[in-house]
């Protein structure tokens, strides 16, 4: 975010520019909790162990591919923090920006649910970070290797960019 001299901040757009996520196609998917809490679930010994929270929204994830009916979900991972996965628009019907406002819609207000009823872990302000990062995938190398990374990632959990220590549980 750039912050001109009395003026709002001017957002960088996340998005490729030129690019129509209308389109027919395969993207690899990150989307981050605010302040990447872990609220999802944790790691341990290489293995992701979900939360409630965490199998939740695994739950509305996969739930994605019922309201999308173009689209198909192949590959995943709730990690602690963050979720990766991979996104096929087989038919190019689907604007990708809205079903990833849909996913964090319901799971936000599934989340806000859990805190109310089920003394789930808070959130400050937002559940999720604003935006998403997004990679198309290009050819099958590409995707053999995102799919190889979507699995090994909670072996890596301690060498991941958004690996963190939740100071604040």
């Amino acid at each position: 975010m750039i912050k001109q001299h009395n003026q709002k901040p001017i957002r960088r757009k996340m998005r490729l520019p030129c690019y129509d996520y209308n389109e027919a196609g395969c993207y690899f998917i990150t989307i981050c909790i605010h302040q990447r809490r872990n609220l999802l679930g944790q790691i341990q010994n290489g293995i992701m162990l979900l939360n409630v929270a965490g199998k939740e929204t695994e739950s509305i994830l996969i739930s994605m591919e019922k309201r999308y009916q173009d689209c198909k979900l192949a590959e995943y991972i709730i990690m602690p923090n963050h979720i990766h996965f991979i996104w096929i628009n087989e038919l190019g019907k689907t604007n990708l920006p809205d079903a990833i406002k849909w996913l964090k819609v319901v799971s936000t207000n599934a989340y806000i649910r859990g805190v109310k009823n089920d003394n789930w872990l808070p959130f400050h302000q937002r559940l999720w970070q604003r935006g998403y990062y997004d990679h198309i995938i290009r050819n099958e190398q590409d995707y053999e290797i995102i799919a190889e990374y979507i699995e090994n990632n909670p072996l890596q959990w301690e060498l991941d960019k958004l690996y963190q220590i939740d100071l604040n549980p």
